[in-house]
């Protein structure tokens, strides 16, 4: 069958041309298609192609800020591709919403806090997302990419990897690394750089790599494989860049992250399979690799033994039950971990060393802090309560985290079209931005935001502007290891500020910032924060320390012990600030809070116990809240742990079992009720016994407490209040102020007066008669108005949003409780009452700042952010209780608790006398002789640096400040001081010097020491004289003591100038004080021969003498 293969014009049929003709009167399309040729339909689809994608463009910009036109296709890729941050920061200030479109993709720009905030909190509109080519860096699979359940399911598996106590086993290694780094940090720069300026950004990114690595996967991975990692982490930060193409071409950016990404994943999943294998065989758990494995195999083990039908008890069921990963699905999360630490952590590292460079006053506040908080000890271990407890440590590392984020912009992709704001819906598929950066720089949360002041961290109201500090986002998507990050960067510059000094050249663009993957300054690529500077009056060395067996050696007595001050009172912003250290929101603490105060006054009805026990139970279980977090314990057992503690207290005991059995019998029928010696709750109580402990110790052993509901009757009585209405009312009002946090703030007068006057203003009687008049005058119970205001409007609060789980909100309705809030709040503003009263600050001895103005916690608060409650929850028979909140401390010396806060703060003051040193300083100056002996001669001509003692030693012997013989180098040391302390330890000082200054050999000062004490023995080798004889010697020896009797110290022993001459390198201000003792010459570093005769001569009537050069022994 034959094919007419050859084109033919449609028009050449002739229906087709008959339509055409109907259509095309005027003949437009007739002279369209002639002579349509290939280019003609090139243009044509480009043109089209452009107008199109302008179209696109103004439709998706709508009513918001942007451009008017795009760039075709590209935007504006090629500004990105050099990022300035005033460009971002001109676009943030535009309006709450701006917009841009590179590419394909279209971006919405939030840039005000209530936006940023929206998109934060709205995960059925949108997810998180980076650029294309983060999905094949880090693998589709990943679980960073996980939305809905399957993202809470696989995020609640992980959050045990950050609790309190899983943290504190960190920290170990975390010190290590910054030791060993500091240490690399002083031999650079005194070293390799000779002490100029020079960049050091490299340097943290190195150093937060390990710290990382470390803390992630411990051991697993080698020295080389962190250095291998740290050096090509910067490919993956390139690649994932937000302008980047969105497929990946060979030998560009992304390409080598994509090969640098593969070689992480690989070691991470070897470091896996490492762990798996010793956490089988019992390992000892030191990184997060090794808790979650650990937990694996814990899950793995109920998971079998309840397929095998066995009845597994809930004390051993495990925390979390979590289901098998694999190699790889481990080292992609280890990787997503690193991804989220590497950059932030090095910028913010990065910003803290050059702040502190450029403001010592905070740096010094910062060493003092450190130094006492290790007793004195720079080489002290540090719990992790101790951490968060440094004042000007905290202060510092969040204001440098507000003045410059590590993270300004969170890109998220629109699921579906999103109504973020009545005006504007974000197209579904378009990227939306929320910027942190305008939130943490609002003027009206932190004023003077463009100023660096951490003191709003201590006597502000920073701590209550919890909507503006988006620093680690909120929302579902929250970071895991916000508490992890900021316990890192304080222990970080806390041994900085210890260990080391450094200086900054200030230069015009060091506060200039620079956008990649986070923010740098501007000159890190030129200049960075260095550990010392070229010149040498600014030149700061390391501070000499001690090893572990000389600080042993050099304590004297028993380690002090810790003081622990008891509270009966905590206000209002100490609690926020507690509550927030261990990460509790809002909606968690309102729903466990109230849960347990339920379950105490439940169970103490059913018990029969009177209502001091339940006030005693109550107070200790909020005190145990506010120092652990709620993923440490069940909310149950800290309830019936509280009541069992409160029951030996108030002489009303009851065993933990008698407890437990009386919760069960409440939930269950008649029927099913149990004894209290059912083996079912010998493990169970065997828990609430553990939590005793840290009941106590949460209260700090005060078993002072207080009971408003006496005084409260009589008020009543005196009132003449009706026992059936308003006493009735008055009571239960008092039941129901537990369920707040009024009782730990307020007096036994407060509560019951302010009892009294709600209770009258529901019953719809005359308030004036209850207000600071007759039997409830404020003065004569020494409370005030603004303290009665807040207990009322704390109970309000609660009667407002939880009234169902109180017992006089459902006797009322709703608006009662408004019409009464209303009518209080007017009187507040009129009298200018505050509505958290205002007090002064707590006491110094606690190391905490009190401020004013903390936001309500007893209802929902519309400044809470909306974080998932997805903790982890521990089943009521978990093995073991929380860890104690006193740390570590109780492991180095003993933790007393005091209820006399004066008492405490005399014993201190009495104990400082002891260790204050008093010293009085004179400086002599060694003269230089220019008499030198040939050996020595030639041995400077030939360039060797090192010096020799009378021994003839290579190394001459001078006793270090820390109280051991080490070997003086003149190449490290330069001139000598000799400064002389009357009463105490020497005060040593070493000043810079060059290379030829070092020339000058200690033994050649000894000898023009020993010249002038014998003049006549000047030039004694040319001349052939002898030096003086034994009987000459001991005449001039007599003549020296009796000069230093009388007390002049230039004419002190030469034995003494030889043993004051001590080179180390302290900062200015942190001067080492130690007896300098001679040791034997095992630790002397001297030869054999050196030895003996060092031991000759102590043992010789004439020790007191140094010989110097030329003499016969000298020889």
């Amino acid at each position: 069958m034959a094919v007419n293969a050859s084109f033919v014009s449609p028009t050449a049929d002739a229906k087709v041309a008959h339509v055409l003709e109907q259509f095309d009167t005027n003949g437009l399309l007739s002279t369209l298609f002639t002579g349509f040729g290939f280019w003609k339909l090139v243009l044509t689809v480009i043109v089209t192609a452009v107008a199109y994608d302008q179209f696109k463009y103004i439709w998706n910009k709508g009513s918001i800020v942007g451009p008017s036109w795009k760039i075709p296709f590209i935007g504006p890729f090629l500004e990105s591709v050099n990022p300035d941050f005033n460009k971002y920061h001109e676009k943030w200030a535009s309006g709450p919403l701006s917009c841009v479109s590179v590419f394909h993709k279209f971006v919405v720009i939030a840039s005000t806090r209530d936006m940023a905030r929206k998109i934060f909190n709205s995960p059925a509109f949108v997810k998180p997302c980076v650029v294309d080519v983060a999905y094949k860096l880090l693998r589709p699979e990943n679980w960073v990419f996980l939305d809905g359940r399957a993202h809470v399911d696989y995020r609640k598996g992980l959050n045990g990897l950050f609790t309190r106590q899983a943290l504190e086993q960190y920290l170990p290694g975390q010190e290590d690394i910054y030791n060993s780094y500091f240490k690399r940090f002083v031999q650079l720069s005194q070293g390799e750089h000779k002490g100029k300026h020079v960049p050091w950004m490299q340097q943290f990114r190195l150093m937060i790599t390990a710290l990382s690595c470390r803390t992630f996967v411990g051991h697993y991975c080698s020295d080389e494989a962190v250095k291998k990692i740290a050096d090509d982490y910067y490919l993956i930060t390139a690649a994932l860049e937000l302008v980047n193409f969105p497929v990946i071409i060979p030998f560009t950016k992304t390409w080598y992250g994509k090969k640098c990404a593969d070689m992480v994943l690989e070691e991470f999943s070897k470091c896996a399979a490492k762990s798996k294998v010793r956490m089988a065989a019992g390992g000892k758990k030191e990184c997060i690799l090794d808790f979650w494995v650990d937990n694996m195999i814990e899950s793995e083990k109920y998971r079998k033994r309840v397929e095998a039908g066995e009845k597994v008890d809930d004390s051993e069921k495990p925390a979390t039950v979590i289901r098998w990963f694999s190699d790889l699905e481990i080292s992609m999360t280890i990787f997503t971990f690193l991804f989220a630490s590497q950059d932030a952590t090095s910028s913010a590292a990065t910003w803290l060393f050059q702040i502190m460079a450029d403001r010592p006053e905070y740096l010094e506040k910062i060493r003092e802090e450190n130094i006492k908080a290790r007793n004195g000890d720079v080489h002290a271990s540090i719990s992790l309560d101790t951490i968060e407890k440094l004042q000007w440590t905290r202060a510092v590392v969040k204001e440098t985290l507000r003045y410059r984020p590590p993270v300004i912009m969170v890109p998220y992709l629109a699921k579906k079209d999103f109504p973020i704001s009545p005006e504007y819906t974000v197209p579904k598929g378009s990227m939306v931005i929320p910027t942190t950066y305008m939130a943490l720089h609002d003027a009206e949360a932190y004023p003077n935001p463009d100023s660096f002041e951490p003191e709003r961290w201590i006597t502000g109201d920073a701590e209550q502007q919890t909507k503006n500090w988006l620093v680690f986002g909120t929302g579902p998507h929250y970071c895991l290891g916000q508490t992890y990050a900021q316990a890192n960067l304080m222990l970080m510059i806390g041994k900085a500020s210890m260990l080391l000094d450094w200086d900054h050249q200030v230069t015009d663009q060091s506060e200039v910032i620079k956008v990649f993957a986070t923010i740098f300054p501007m000159s890190y690529n030129a200049f960075q924060s260095i550990i010392a500077s070229s010149h040498p009056l600014t030149t700061r060395f390391m501070a000499p320390t001690a090893s572990p067996s000389e600080r042993d050696a050099e304590r004297v007595g028993p380690h002090p012990s810790y003081i622990e001050i008891a509270k009966p009172y905590i206000l209002q912003s100490r609690m926020q600030r507690c509550l927030s250290e261990i990460n509790m929101t809002d909606a968690k603490e309102d729903s466990v809070r109230l849960q347990g105060v339920a379950w105490i006054d439940q169970v103490r009805r059913a018990l029969q116990l009177p209502i001091r026990t339940f006030n005693t139970a109550v107070i200790y279980y909020h005190k145990f809240r506010l120092l652990h977090a709620d993923n440490e314990y069940n909310w149950a057992d800290a309830a019936a742990a509280a009541l069992f503690t409160a029951c030996k207290i108030e002489d009303t005991l009851k065993k933990s079992r008698e407890i437990l059995c009386a919760h069960w019998n409440l939930k269950v029928g008649p029927g099913e009720s149990l004894s209290s010696d059912d083996p079912r709750f010998e493990n169970h109580s065997k828990l609430i016994i553990g939590l005793e402990r840290l009941m106590l110790e949460s209260a700090g052993f005060d078993f002072r407490n207080r009971y408003p509901q006496k005084l409260m009757i009589k008020l009543a009585r005196a009132l003449r209040f009706d026992a059936s209405n308003e006493a009735k009312t008055t009571w239960n009002l008092s039941i129901d102020s537990y369920r707040t946090f009024a009782p730990l703030k307020q007096s036994t007068p407060t509560l019951a007066i302010a009892c009294i006057e709600l209770a009258a203003r529901l019953h719809a009687k005359d308030a004036t008669r209850f207000v600071d008049t007759g039997p409830v005058r404020y003065s004569k119970w020494a409370t005030s108005r603004a303290e009665v205001m807040e207990t009322l409007l704390d109970l309000l609060d609660l009667y407002t949003h939880h009234r169902s789980v109180t017992s006089v909100g459902p006797l009322y309705t709703l608006e009662h409780f408004i019409n009464i809030r209303i009518g209080l709040n007017q009187e507040a503003s009129a009298a200018n009452i505050p509505r958290y009263s205002q007090y002064g600050f707590e006491t110094a001895l606690n190391g905490d700042s009190i401020t004013n103005g903390a936001k309500p916690r007893n209802g929902i608060d519309p400044t809470s952010p909306l974080t998932p409650t997805t903790p982890l929850t521990l089943s009521p028979g978990m093995d073991q209780p929380p860890k104690s909140a006193i740390g570590i401390r109780g492991q180095n010396g003993t933790v007393r608790f005091m209820l006399d806060a004066a008492r405490a703060h005399d014993e201190r003051a009495a104990v400082e006398k002891f260790h204050k040193a008093e010293e009085e300083e004179y400086e002599v100056e060694v003269p230089y002789d220019t008499r030198v002996d040939d050996r020595d001669r030639e041995r400077a001509r030939a360039g060797r640096d090192s010096i020799r003692g009378h021994g003839g030693s290579r190394d001459i012997m001078v006793p270090a400040s820390n109280s051991h013989i080490k070997i003086a180098d003149t190449e490290q040391t330069g001139k000598y001081w000799i400064k002389f302390s009357q009463g105490s330890k020497p005060a040593l000082q070493c000043q810079h010097s060059t290379k030829a200054d070092n020339l000058a050999p200690l033994s050649r000062q000894a000898a023009k020491l020993d010249t002038d004490r014998y003049p006549e023995s000047e030039g004694h080798e040319k001349s052939g004289r002898k030096r003086p004889s034994k009987k000459d010697r001991d005449r001039e020896k007599k003549k020296l003591e009796n000069i230093d009797h009388e007390g002049n110290p230039q004419q002190a022993t030469t034995r003494d100038h030889a043993e004051r001459m001590v080179p180390v390198t302290p900062t200015k201000k942190r001067k080492l004080h130690q007896e300098t003792r001679s040791h034997p010459q095992s630790k002397t570093g001297l030869s054999e021969q050196d030895g003996h005769r060092w031991k000759k001569e102590r043992e010789d009537n004439n020790r007191g003498e140094f010989r110097g050069w030329g003499s016969e022994r000298g020889r």
